[in-house]
């Protein structure tokens, strides 16, 4: 067993359920992998909910979607994968879990648990728990045990942004220990690597490894921009569950004179195109607005129809904007496409590249004596400067300015 499915009704607190359960995952040996389009990421549970807010982008349940989901879970090489699907059993979401091997229910609703049970267990997959869910002041609890091996229990306070103490969630993080221990084999593309995101934050020694991005924080892209850097000579350098977007988008341009490849959860490793920012920015599959201010140029992108095509990735030419400023990034889409970007303005010689990194919005900034962004920026962004002087350094940028 290796592909998990977290079901359950609307409203029952599924991403925040997610993001606590993911802060006691060994970090590096899991993916998560949305098979709902509803604008949540890894982010959404860690920034500033009123930039989450602004910023939030719903997508569309249409074909182009599952053909992109059930591809991810196929592929993903990961020891533990979790799938976070929609409150609704509909054919879509038999599609997802015939791609999975077993469930957990969460539920605010007790007939919802029995509903979702009967739908996954008709689809052969196996039960591994199941939760119930109250916005209470009652405490987490682990129900007796029945003998049938499935995790019962109540996880109460699941509100948007914050952590709780659960027996129920350490008790369900200890099997999905196990299921990682089971498939602990290194995989190909592990073995390919040159630079692995684990291995990375171990020499700049990243202590805190408690949250979905192998714990990289705006202060350690110097030291990885360093550590990386003996391979600026090398031809070829592929790149390995790096997950914060901005540290592999940074290390792209570094790079910049040998072939990059990042690995994508979907289609293996990708190498990163060298494109020149071209007029108004290419229009197959991408929108762009840009927004000049004094010092900077923001430049957003939106991808159309909310899946980006990689076989486009070739042509994803940014817009040209003034040289002579710097350039920050604001958008959704994989990594590969962050990174493709960022290098094409980082290559084109802008006094500085920054990308916006929302999750940051609700985070302590040691920049900030250790004040959380939002208690000194509230409406602002927070955009980490990736290349030129000052790397890691924030940039506040008004939530508005970076909604697309």
């Amino acid at each position: 067993m290796k592909k998990i499915i977290i079901c359950g009704p609307p409203h029952s607190g599924k991403s925040v359920f997610l993001a606590n359960v993911m802060a006691k995952l060994p970090c590096d040996q899991y993916i998560l992998i949305y098979g709902c389009p509803d604008g949540e990421g890894h982010w959404s549970n860690i920034a500033n909910q009123s930039v989450a807010k602004v910023i939030r982008q719903k997508g569309h349940f249409d074909a182009t979607f599952m053909s992109f989901v059930t591809r991810s879970i196929r592929n993903a090489e990961q020891r533990l994968v979790l799938v976070d699907v929609g409150g609704i059993r509909s054919p879509q979401n038999e599609t997802i879990f015939r791609e999975c091997e077993g469930y957990v229910i969460l539920s605010s609703s007790p007939e919802e648990i029995s509903a979702w049970r009967e739908f996954g267990d008709g689809l052969g997959l196996k039960c591994l728990a199941e939760l119930d869910s109250r916005l209470s002041e009652e405490e987490s609890v682990v129900y007796p045990d029945q003998g049938d091996g499935i995790l019962r229990g109540l996880v109460v306070g699941l509100e948007r942004g914050t952590f709780v103490c659960s027996a129920v969630i350490d008790a369900l993080v200890e099997r999905f220990k196990g299921i990682i221990t089971a498939n602990s084999q290194m995989t190909q593309a592990e073995e390919q690597a040159d630079i692995s995101g684990l291995a990375l934050a171990d020499e700049i020694g990243i202590e805190d490894r408690t949250d979905p991005f192998l714990g990289y924080r705006p202060w350690h892209l110097d030291l990885a921009l360093k550590a990386v850097k003996r391979l600026v000579a090398k031809p070829l350098v592929r790149i390995w569950n790096v997950r914060s977007f901005w540290t592999a988008a940074a290390i792209c341009i570094l790079l910049k004179r040998s072939v990059v490849e990042l690995f994508d959860v979907s289609n293996g490793y990708i190498a990163i195109p060298d494109l020149k920012p071209k007029k108004a920015g290419s229009p197959i599959g991408l929108d762009w607005k840009t927004i000049e201010r004094d010092d900077f140029t923001i430049v957003k992108f939106k991808i159309q129809g909310d899946i980006f095509n990689i076989s486009s990735l070739h042509t994803a030419y940014p817009p040209a904007v003034n040289k002579g400023k710097g350039v920050i990034i604001s958008g959704h889409g994989p990594i590969v496409l962050s990174a493709t970007i960022a290098r094409a303005y980082g290559k084109a010689g802008h006094p500085f590249v920054s990308m916006f990194a929302a999750a940051e919005s609700g985070r302590e900034q040691v920049s900030l004596n250790g004040k959380k962004w939002d208690e000194v920026y509230p409406d602002r962004g927070p955009c980490v400067k990736i290349s030129g002087p000052e790397v890691g350094n924030l940039i506040p940028v008004p939530a508005e300015d970076l909604k697309f």
